[in-house]
């Protein structure tokens, strides 16, 4: 199970979230090694791919589903057996 960072967040986002650790924790490591150069590298990489997926407040930029998604999708999956109802 995925923890959850917030009331909107999917595992896809949780995924990013956690690479975006990995990576930075990488950089540290790397710096401790003296490859200064392979650091900024990294995080310069690494500030693009979060500004991609936040906003200006450095919340995650996740779509709503629409309505008509919230009606029919419960529905669909209880039909496919996949939700018990």
């Amino acid at each position: 199970m995925l923890a959850r960072r917030g009331p909107y967040l999917r595992p896809h986002v949780d995924s990013l979230y956690c690479d975006v650790l990995n990576m930075k924790g990488l950089a540290v490591r790397l710096d401790e090694l003296g490859l200064r150069d392979v650091v900024r590298d990294i995080r310069s990489r690494v500030e693009r791919a979060v500004a991609d997926f936040t906003d200006e407040a450095g919340q995650p930029v996740v779509e709503q589903p629409g309505v008509l998604t919230c009606v029919l999708a419960p529905r669909a999956l209880h039909s496919t057996g996949r939700i018990p109802a």
